[in-house]
């Protein structure tokens, strides 16, 4: 299966007023997606194709905790109320 872009776990509202559900949209639903479907670009037809995000992260970076959790920082306790970013 293809690495999917993961929903949000909260409303696109749901950081107003600092970020606009416009801006979060584009950003979550445009700008994230084209690093996902830039993934799936490179690997395809590769031993990785088809494994889970945080194993194609140590395959190509090797056993990095840190970087595996600030690339998939939403599934990493990031959320409105978190204070993290």
């Amino acid at each position: 299966m293809a690495v999917q872009l993961p929903n949000l776990p909260y409303a696109e509202n749901a950081l107003e007023p600092h970020y606009s559900a416009k801006t979060f949209s584009f950003h979550h639903g445009k700008h994230h997606k084209a690093y996902v479907d830039n993934l799936n670009k490179l690997i395809a037809g590769t031993p990785i194709e088809g494994k889970p995000l945080e194993e194609i992260i140590i395959a190509c970076a090797g056993d990095s905790s840190a970087l595996a959790c600030s690339t998939t920082r939403h599934r990493c306790g990031t959320t409105p109320s978190s204070g993290t970013a």
